[in-house]
């Protein structure tokens, strides 16, 4: 009969007594530029697509 696999889950680094969590608005800039960014490319292909079949 198989064994079953054993999964053992890490500790995170850098959440230690000493550490502070990253500050909540860091990654929520980048993510709303990098959503912008595709809104605005993904209607001018839109667009695009729209002037060449017509």
């Amino acid at each position: 009969m198989p064994q079953q696999p054993v999964v053992t889950f890490g500790e995170p680094e850098g959440y230690d007594e000493s550490a502070r969590p990253r500050p909540f608005g860091v990654r929520v800039r980048g993510r709303t530029v990098a959503v912008a960014a595709c809104v605005v490319l993904g209607l001018g292909l839109i667009g695009g697509a729209v002037t060449g079949a017509g």
